[in-house]
């Protein structure tokens, strides 16, 4: 074999390092109708999906739990009329007290600036400070429970402006929130549609891509929560907006799927982050991939050390102006 051959066979090798084996479900229960744009989370039992773009002019109120362990939706009913409004482009955070819906669109876009609170009913929450910074939609949040803190990046507010703040709350019932003011000058430009997602290794948050009012960009950016500074990471992944974004703490990797590029086209590629060695590769597609999709949502449900699993539902493919419905199995094998 000569040399050439040789480094071709080892660099496919490379690329085909990590596949990914997607399956379709046909979960039990009432599942939800077509949606994108929806708030989601997770805690140790349950996925939460809540509102949402249901038509192209229509928002959802509804709130659906998926069992983990059975496998199963269930529709919650209305049971009061305390109840957050229909909305999308909202941010729902999770852990195992409590979920926090924060703000987003109504269905004439207009922002709704609230806070609500669920744990087997909903609580409007009385925001004393802070109110002013959680005006906006299109936003990104984590929740850090062992820091106490709840924290929402970029957006864009109520009079148009996008945003690059950081708005963070240390209280369970998020009724305070200020501004952390990095260190340093350097930060990425204000965008909407990215998630942001918090890597302990890294002792901070990061983020990729986003719509930064003309068009989808790249970057990896991350924010250091120890030393209060920006810092950009390289990475080959394309440009991309409305994409999910979530990480594996056993393995200390992080998981990219989908989005639209820079052109508006949908995407259902799969990336892989390695935080230990800081590099990204692409992962090898074994079966059918989903439609591709933006405005997603993806819940990490399974980990170990050869393998992990998570799900994505819903969103929408802009090509053909269509609104998913479909709920996907991924199997990474690592």
């Amino acid at each position: 074999m000569n040399t050439v051959s040789l480094l071709l066979l080892v660099n496919l090798s490379l690329v085909l390092s990590l596949s990914v084996k997607w399956e379709i479900m046909t979960p039990s229960g009432s599942a939800p109708a077509k949606r994108f744009d929806h708030g989601y989370a997770k805690n140790a039992y349950n996925l939460l999906a809540f509102g949402g773009k249901v038509s192209f002019s229509n928002a959802s109120d509804e709130l659906f739990e998926y069992t983990i362990s059975s496998a199963t939706w269930n529709s919650v009913s209305k049971k009061s009329s305390s109840w957050p409004a229909a909305r999308f482009d909202t941010v729902l955070l999770g852990n195992d007290k409590r979920f926090t819906l924060i703000s987003g669109s109504t269905n004439k876009t207009n922002v709704i600036n609230d806070v609500w609170q669920y744990n087997s009913h909903w609580n409007k929450i009385t925001v004393r400070q802070g109110k002013e910074l959680l005006d906006k939609t299109c936003h990104s949040g984590i929740t850090i429970p062992i820091l106490h803190k709840m924290i929402i990046f970029g957006g864009r507010y109520s009079n148009g402006t996008l945003s690059n703040e950081i708005v963070v709350t240390n209280r369970e019932d998020a009724s305070q929130w200020h501004l952390i003011t990095p260190r340093l000058e350097k930060a990425p430009s204000p965008r909407q549609w990215t998630q942001i997602v918090y890597v302990p290794p890294l002792g901070g948050f990061v983020f990729f891509g986003g719509f930064t009012g003309k068009v989808s960009v790249n970057g990896f950016w991350l924010f250091s929560l120890e030393q209060g500074i920006w810092k950009e990471l390289d990475s080959p992944v394309s440009a991309r907006s409305g994409h999910n974004l979530f990480y594996d703490d056993l393995n200390q990797i992080l998981v990219l799927f989908g989005g639209d590029n820079a052109d508006g086209k949908g995407l259902n590629d799969l990336w892989i982050y390695h935080v230990k060695t800081s590099k990204w590769e692409q992962v090898a597609v074994e079966t059918q991939a989903p439609t591709p999709r933006s405005a997603a949502a993806a819940y990490l449900i399974k980990s170990s050390e050869k393998q992990i699993q998570f799900m994505i539902f819903g969103g929408v493919f802009w090509d053909k102006s269509e609104i998913l419905s479909d709920l996907w199995r991924a199997t990474i094998t690592l």
